[in-house]
C-alpha cells in the first residue's frame, strides 16, 4: 500500500482527478501509518480507506475503477484476479504468486517490486492509453474465463479423476 501511496505523490501534480481507494483494510494500526504517509506526500485528500464493503459495495467498486494496482510481496491475490473478471486492467508486483498468471501487457502489467517510479510510470501509461487500458482489461477478462473460471475447474479435476480411474 505505501508503494500506491507514493506512486500516488508522483502522479498527482499532473493528475488532479486521481483517488486511490483501499478497501478491505482493518488493521487500525496499519491504516494510520498509512494515513500518515498520505499527508506526509500531501495526497492525504486522494486516497480513501473504507474498510470492509458488502459484495455489492465490491462489486460496485471494482466496477467503477478504471485501474487495479496490487504491487504487494504476497503468494496470492485474490482481489487481482476478482478485478480481472471485471475487465480491469490490473498492475501487479513480480513478487506477488498472482504474477504468474500476468502476461506482461497483454492481460496485466507486472512491475518490480518496491520500485514507485516505475509503478507510477506504468499507471501513467495506463490513464494516457485509453485503448491500451480497454484491451488489458478484455484479455484479463477472457484469461480468467477461459483459464480460471469454476467451470475450467471443474473440467480438469474430472479429467484428473478419468485418467487416474482409467489407470
Amino acid at each position: 500500500p505505501e508503494d500506491s501511496i507514493k506512486a500516488m505523490a508522483y502522479l498527482d501534480c499532473k493528475y488532479k482527478n486521481l483517488k486511490l481507494i483501499f478497501i478491505g483494510l482493518t488493521d487500525e494500526k496499519r491504516k494510520k501509518m498509512l494515513i500518515n504517509l498520505s499527508q506526509k506526500l500531501g495526497v492525504e485528500n486522494k486516497v480513501l480507506f473504507l474498510g470492509p464493503v458488502s459484495d455489492k459495495e465490491l462489486e460496485q467498486a471494482y466496477a467503477a475503477c478504471d485501474i487495479f494496482l496490487f504491487p504487494s510481496f504476497q503468494s496470492w491475490s485474490l482481489s487481482t484476479v476478482e478485478a480481472m473478471v471485471f475487465k480491469k486492467p490490473v498492475i501487479v508486483s513480480n513478487k506477488c504468486g498472482v504474477s504468474e498468471i500476468i502476461d506482461n501487457y497483454k492481460n496485466g502489467i507486472i512491475v518490480n517490486h518496491a520500485e514507485v517510479k516505475n509503478l507510477a510510470m506504468e499507471i501513467e501509461r495506463l490513464i494516457e492509453d485509453r485503448e491500451l487500458r480497454v484491451k488489458i482489461g478484455m484479455n484479463a477478462y477472457i484469461n480468467v474465463k477461459e483459464n480460471l473460471s469454476w467451470e475450467r475447474y471443474a473440467e480438469n479435476m474430472e479429467r484428473i479423476f478419468m485418467d487416474v480411474i482409467n489407470e
